[in-house]
This record gives structure tokens, C-alpha cells and sequence, in this order.
């Protein structure tokens, strides 16, 4: 499989279990995980297997497609926008919450489907060169 579509698909796997992780801590509540707001948790499942079937789809041993690579930006924007957001929020305002760890695998997750496919030589390098 191609370097480009292990990092992708690797990046959404991990993304997928950062949605069932604490987004938010509340003292004296406790916890709540992605899945249990309302909307946005799926919609970042979607975006996650989104991600996920744009580095499946295609010849494995070849480099992503453009189509492929784009659903994959696209997703990546997806995972990393909304967790920045709520990062952003949470720490702007103080509002008596912390950051659970699955914002911040979400973050993460996004923005290496962003930037890390780009870094991946399309082509092998051979002993030649």
C-alpha cells in the first residue's frame, strides 16, 4: 500500500476512536464524549469515514487521486476545524471546563490527513538515485 493511503487511512482510524474519547470535562458532572453532542459527533464520525474510504478507494500501491485527495482535505479540514473551534472556545472563555483528550486527537488526526499526504513522494525512490 502506498505511504500516501497508510498515513490517511491510519490518521481516520485514529480520528474514529477520538470521537468516542471525553471531548469535555465539567467538575462535579463528569464527561462527555463526542458521540454524545448533538450532531456534531456524528458528522465528524462521517468525516472520519470519509477520510478513511478516500485512502481504500483506488489502486492501493498507487498515490491518492485527485478525487481521493480532495475528500481527503476536505475531511481533514472537517476533523481538525470544529475540535480548534471548540479549543478555542473552551479556553477563551474559561467557562469552567476542561479539554478531554479527544479534541485534541481529533486535531491532531486532522490536520496529518491535511499536511502529511503532501509530504510522501509520489513515486518510490530506487537504489539509483
Amino acid at each position: 500500500m502506498h505511504g500516501q493511503r497508510v498515513v490517511v487511512a491510519l490518521a481516520a482510524v485514529v480520528g474514529l476512536i477520538g470521537v468516542f474519547l471525553p471531548w469535555v470535562r465539567i467538575p462535579f458532572l463528569g464527561s462527555v464524549s463526542g458521540i454524545e453532542t448533538e450532531g456534531w459527533g456524528v458528522g465528524l464520525l462521517v468525516a472520519c469515514g470519509a477520510a478513511l474510504a478516500s485512502a481504500l478507494v483506488g489502486t492501493s500501491n498507487m498515490p491518492l487521486g485527485i478525487w481521493s485527495r480532495f475528500v481527503g482535505i476536505f475531511s481533514g479540514l472537517a476533523m481538525c476545524g470544529y475540535p480548534g473551534w471548540m479549543l478555542f472556545e473552551l479556553y477563551q472563555e474559561s467557562a469552567g471546563g476542561l479539554a478531554g483528550a479527544g479534541l485534541y486527537v481529533l486535531l491532531l488526526a486532522g490536520l496529518v490527513i491535511v499536511i502529511v499526504p503532501d509530504r510522501i513522494p509520489e513515486t518510490p525512490k530506487t537504489a539509483g538515485n
